[in-house]
């Protein structure tokens, strides 16, 4: 038997702990919503459209950010270039100990052309260390596209990207835009749904002298979750990864706080269930529901 922690949220669009605000871009991009931008980093001018764009886009409700280049060129035979990125720094203090980080994100590739002029793009999206922005710790994008027709597949999201990032530092979501081509070519990728969930650190797991289990790990925070309570769910272990989740029991607050005490057939070898514990559960919890103790029940 294995063990999940899910958590249970105020905001029910959110998931987990989400470490990115404004990703659906509901609001301009700015320091109040976290987010840092740079119109014209190495070509020679600016990107137009740049910026949220307030209309319907991936996801529910309105904004998405929107980055375009229409080369205004002379000669036919050149390409042209603009390039800008946009990023946003988490956690909000470093994890002690390495952490699972999973992303997503939708994008929106738009071309259009005349007179069979061609074009070339590339986005990328990498995860930086905060205080050292050229060390790159994981690339969960680089989009390259080219042509000389029109071009429009609507919105593709992509999800379940997966990065691991070690302990004791703090990172930065990177997203950067390079678009050129021929004069005649307008060349738009849009963006939305961008997020950012990080797992729990540094769990450590301890069998009681009752033979139970005590789990104990990090502080985890969120600058736009609030959480409110943790549900568990049970399943079994040949199930993991098939979808299969048999609902259990739900952790809730509790004043002032004190280890809970659960009993499961799953611990009945006790070391055995403490190491499917530490690879199983998926989601951490502040420290107010930071303690929980598991134990057997004799003959199990």
């Amino acid at each position: 038997m294995s063990f999940i922690f899910l958590a249970t949220l105020w905001n029910p669009a959110a998931f987990a702990l989400e470490q990115l605000a404004n990703g659906n871009f509901s609001a301009d991009l700015n320091a109040t919503t976290n987010w840092s931008e740079d119109n014209k980093i190495s070509q020679p001018v600016l990107m137009n459209p740049w910026g949220r764009i307030n209309d319907p886009g991936y996801d529910a409700g309105n904004g998405y950010f929107s980055a375009g280049f229409e080369p205004a060129g002379g000669s036919d035979n050149l390409y042209y270039y603009a390039d800008g990125a946009i990023w946003q720094d988490f956690p909000p203090v470093a994890k002690a100990s390495d952490t699972n980080a999973h992303i997503s994100y939708a994008l929106h590739e738009i071309y259009t052309v005349n007179g069979g002029k061609a074009w070339a793009t590339n986005i990328s999206g990498t995860i930086r260390r905060q205080d050292s922005p050229d060390t790159i710790i994981n690339t969960f994008l680089n989009l390259q596209n080219s042509g000389n027709t029109p071009q429009d597949d609507g919105w593709v999201e992509e999800k379940a990207l997966s990065a691991i990032l070690p302990g004791g530092n703090r990172y930065r979501l990177y997203l950067y835009w390079n678009l050129g081509g021929q004069k005649n070519t307008n060349l738009t990728i849009d963006a939305d749904a961008i997020r950012c969930n990080i797992s729990p650190s540094g769990l450590t797991a301890s069998e009681t002298t009752s033979g139970g289990c005590h789990l104990d790990w990090h502080d985890s925070s969120s600058p736009v979750v609030t959480l409110s309570a943790y549900r568990v769910y049970r399943a079994l272990w040949r199930q993991m990864g098939h979808g299969h989740r048999l609902p259990q029991f739900q952790l809730r607050r509790s004043s002032p706080v004190t280890p809970t005490l659960f009993r499961t057939p799953a611990l009945s070898r006790p070391m055995q269930s403490i190491m499917r514990l530490l690879t199983s559960i998926r989601q951490a919890s502040p420290r107010p529901y930071r303690r929980w103790r598991f134990s057997k029940q004799p003959n199990w």
